[in-house]
């Protein structure tokens, strides 16, 4: 069963938490998204990368994802078969791209995944989201802890948590929404 909440979040709201993640607690953190080399490498740092927060397309669905582990957690990758271009007779050997994709060597797993949205140019803030992206009861706990300090001092309004900041942006008139082009009248609301 996968649990998630989403959230509106600044730079400035998410960066307490993760920082209390990355120096109280034994994780690492791996690029979630497919990748164009087989070489993986833990971030050991979210806090110092300067886009975390930061919405580089204005849409969720293409935004950034991480994945938080265990520093113990033996990680492994795998080929992942991509092919260019839509439409009939795509599926061909000259389209295929190889990927790659970091995948857990072990079960059950603890993982937690990671969205952090954030501001899109000065238009708007994009929602994020984290996710308990692992198996059994371990995973479960990891989750809820890593919940609980990303999102301390957040505002549960509706089915969003606000971070202080964007909660201000909010009273203030600002845009909180999922696509930076989507209809006005899906962008969240009091």
């Amino acid at each position: 069963m996968t649990l998630g909440v989403n959230f509106f979040a600044t730079r400035e709201d998410i960066l307490p938490g993760l920082r209390h993640i990355e120096q109280q607690l034994s994780v690492v953190f791996y690029d979630g998204d497919l990748l164009d080399t087989n070489d993986i490498v833990p971030i050991l740092s979210l806090s110092d990368i300067e886009t975390v927060g930061i919405s580089q397309f204005g849409n969720h669905c293409l935004d950034k994802v991480y994945e938080i582990v265990p520093t113990e957690s033996k990680m492994t990758v795998r080929e992942v078969i991509q092919y260019k271009g839509w439409g009939r007779g795509r599926r061909t050997p000259e389209n295929q791209i190889i990927k790659y994709q970091l995948v857990h060597a072990e079960e059950p797993f603890s993982s937690v995944g990671f969205r952090p949205g954030g501001l899109y140019k000065d238009e708007c803030l994009i929602d994020g989201a984290v996710w308990n992206g692992g198996e059994g009861r371990e995973s479960l706990a990891f989750y809820r802890q890593i919940r609980k300090i990303l999102l301390k001092g957040f505002k549960h309004v509706n089915e969003y948590w606000l971070g202080p900041e964007a909660f201000q942006l909010l009273k203030q008139g600002f845009r909180l929404c999922s696509f930076h082009d989507g209809r006005r009248e899906c962008d969240f609301r009091l």
